[in-house]
């Protein structure tokens, strides 16, 4: 089903609170310098910008840190999440990117284009685990309630 719907790399900068925030910050640790803050962006931003759409593995959504979409089957799935989280989305407007961002159309399957989430790949940090993922929760949410196979950047660090 994840041929009908084109997943396609956004901006770096209209993501950047989130990869500041669940990236650099996290990678560096509570208290580090702004310095290091503003450098760390630079080098995940040249990291993007040489990053292509790949299909999100199976072994990697199954273990990725920061979400629980592949556990999520259902739309009461998805709110039950975003209670749990006391976090509100405008959850019609995503769906509508899966479907070609129509407010009402007769189709029967996802037809849409849908900006890539991003994941942090860190090999040789401590914490917890190697890939996090930084941004676009709701959209791999939808992915996994749809049926459908995501395309992800993944910043592959030497962090």
């Amino acid at each position: 089903m994840g041929d009908f719907v084109e997943f396609y790399k956004g901006n770096f900068h209209a993501e950047r609170r989130e990869i500041e925030m669940n990236g650099v910050r996290w990678a560096y640790g509570e208290g580090a310098d702004p310095r290091e803050i503003a450098d760390g962006m630079r080098y995940l931003e040249r990291v993007f910008n040489r990053a292509s759409p790949e299909i999100l593995p199976d072994n990697i959504w199954r273990d990725l840190y920061n979400t629980g979409s592949w556990r999520v089957k259902t739309f009461e799935d998805l709110f039950r999440l975003l209670q749990k989280d006391n976090e509100k989305r405008d959850v019609a407007r995503i769906v509508r990117h899966f479907f070609n961002g129509k407010r009402s159309a007769k189709i029967n399957r996802p037809q849409g284009k849908v900006e890539c989430p991003i994941i942090l790949y860190a090999p040789s940090n401590p914490r917890l685990t190697r890939y996090k993922l930084l941004g676009g929760n709701t959209r791999l949410t939808m992915a996994r309630i749809l049926g459908i196979r995501p395309r992800v950047i993944i910043l592959r660090t030497d962090w």
